[in-house]
């Protein structure tokens, strides 16, 4: 999505911009921003910044000395299709008249300003521009996607009107603060990409229930690419602070809902095993169980377990320290402070309760693994509602 110039002049950061020339050209659209600082002319200039739909901000640093640079840096500007350009006026107080028009003759439009800060205007236009996204990928939108509730079709019309560049790969993170870290300061943290052309131009930033997903994208397949991405984005403590989810490396933009699909439910996941950033891969059998274990076959089926092993404490208690120990005897013994045969004893009649056959250990940790699943999960994702 991208908004027009007229529009983005509307915000209140913006106000103290005033015109210089080109004003016929208000209707141009602005889709990023970026600052210049160093003359684009220079042979060791390769800076992709400025683009189409782009407005420049400058203190015009490199024509301190030289405004006869100024010129020629406006016109390769122009020839890249920025939609605007605003100059800080703390160091070139009056521009050429020759930059005047060009600019008029061009309806590039060209604004003059002296308070606002650089990092408050980007943060202004790229919040009004990651709004109009949000007008898309609504919460709604979301929880259909990620509950599998909306038509393809209409999962296809959202990906075609994201302000977002595809490469050949994109991947799906849901960032949830946990102590030491408010959800405002995530976002805060977060608001920062917006400084980085580079991530901006192919990322998402949408809110959802108390965290955020970030989708981004690139022409790299691995995960290790878009993990020190991520690192870049948060300091080594504040990411310590985050539960993270994160999707596979996918490659169809029409499939969209699975990035936000696998991301949150390997957030659900991780918490069940004990994982503070887990991908999707990792979550193994409840990658089924998550999205069906509200479901009221699911809830019987745990239920109904649980209940006839529940005719003494030790029952429940020996069994959740038989799933969270692999199944393991010895390791089941140490946790529930008891002897190896007890536990063995304890599982026996767990098996009577249950009408398995006696005969090995692994029937009845199936079972019992897959009901304290379950209900883990159940009570998990209660929080979350």
């Amino acid at each position: 999505m991208s908004l027009s110039l007229k529009k983005i002049l509307t915000l209140p950061v913006l106000q103290e911009f005033t015109p210089v020339a080109g004003m016929g050209g208000l209707d141009r659209i602005v889709n990023t921003t970026a600052i210049l600082d160093y003359e684009p002319l220079r042979d060791d200039f390769h800076n992709t910044s400025f683009g189409t739909g782009c407005v420049v901000l400058t203190s015009l640093l490199f024509a301190k000395e030289n405004p006869e640079l100024i010129l020629p840096t406006i016109q390769w500007l122009d020839s890249q299709d920025v939609s605007a350009i605003a100059y800080k006026d703390v160091l070139v107080d009056r521009l050429p008249h020759e930059v005047i028009q060009y600019c008029e003759e061009k309806k590039l439009p060209l604004f003059r300003f002296h308070n606002a800060h650089f990092e408050n205007i980007i943060y202004s236009i790229m919040d009004a521009i990651q709004l109009e996204d949000r007008e898309v990928l609504t919460e709604k939108h979301l929880h259909e996607m990620i509950h599998m509730l909306m038509p393809r079709n209409d999962v296809a019309s959202i990906s075609s009107k994201l302000r977002m560049d595809f490469g050949d790969y994109y991947i799906c993170y849901y960032f949830y603060p946990m102590d030491g870290l408010s959800d405002i300061s995530m976002g805060r943290l977060l608001k920062e990409t917006y400084l980085r052309h580079d991530i901006r131009e192919r990322s998402i930033i949408s809110s959802y229930k108390k965290g955020y997903f970030f989708l981004t994208s690139g022409n790299d397949p691995t995960e290790s690419f878009y993990n020190s991405l991520v690192r870049e984005i948060f300091p080594e403590g504040e990411l310590k602070k985050l539960r993270v989810g994160i999707s596979q490396i996918l490659e169809d933009k029409t499939s969209l809902d699975l990035a936000f699909r696998q991301s949150y439910f390997a957030y659900i996941g991780s918490k069940i095993i004990g994982l503070d950033h887990c991908n999707y891969d990792q979550i193994g059998t409840l990658q089924f169980f998550v999205p069906h274990a509200n479901t009221p076959d699911f809830d019987r089926f745990a239920s109904g377990i649980l209940n006839k092993i529940s005719v003494d404490n030790e029952f429940l208690e020996t069994a959740v320290a038989f799933v969270d120990n692999n199944g393991n005897i010895k390791d089941t013994a140490k946790a529930c402070y008891c002897h190896p045969n007890t536990i063995r004893y304890r599982i026996k009649r767990m098996k009577n309760f249950l009408g398995l056959s006696l005969d090995g250990e692994f029937e009845i940790y199936e079972i019992l693994s897959s009901a304290i699943k379950i209900k883990r999960l159940q009570e998990s994702m209660s929080k979350d509602y």
